[in-house]
């Protein structure tokens, strides 16, 4: 049997309470300018704007995180059970498949880390970034489309060469979703 390749998306529930931790990290003056219904995409380009930074925006995301602590659930720890699977792409920022695999697995969320990849261990592609490296992470819509320019993010690429030479299990990911 061949080694499967595995997409999972970042979890609605988490996505949400960071939607609204992070409104709500604005001041009364900064939410006038964002509309509260504004999607995250919508939400954290615009915060980057307020802050004249990203730095803000990453530190308060962290900071979210941290209060929240995703935390594996079964399916991390059944995907991990596995061994056919090899590689899972994830926009998913958290470390809850790092901790189902108990750290024994290669991180991907810059190409410096395609180069060393240990073939006897499951490869995780981080294509949003991770938590821990704020400078990997792509948030704001501005960084979508950045992201997804076409030859310029040598993970996207190697993604879509996984994707059209591997058969894929997509698990919560919506493909109508703009992220």
């Amino acid at each position: 049997m061949g080694r499967g390749r595995l997409i999972v998306r970042f979890r609605l529930s988490i996505r949400q309470a960071t939607k609204k931790m992070l409104y709500e990290s604005l001041t009364k003056e900064e939410q006038t300018k964002i509309e509260e219904t504004a999607s995250l995409l919508d939400l954290t380009e615009e915060y980057v704007r307020i802050k004249y930074s990203q730095q803000p925006l990453f530190s308060e995301i962290q900071r979210i995180f941290r209060s929240v602590t995703p935390t594996p659930g079964s399916v991390h720890e059944t995907i991990a059970k596995i061994p056919q699977i090899h590689t899972i792409i994830t926009t998913n920022y958290d470390k809850c498949f790092e901790h189902a695999y108990g750290g024994n697995m290669e991180i991907v969320t810059k190409p410096v880390h395609t180069q060393y990849l240990n073939p006897g261990k499951p490869h995780l592609y981080k294509i949003h970034g991770d938590i821990d490296d704020p400078e990997s992470m792509v948030i704001t819509s501005s960084q979508y489309r950045e992201f997804f320019k076409a030859n310029e993010n040598p993970i996207w690429s190697l993604v879509r060469s996984k994707m059209i030479s591997n058969n894929i299990l997509f698990i919560g990911y919506l493909l109508k979703m703009r992220t």
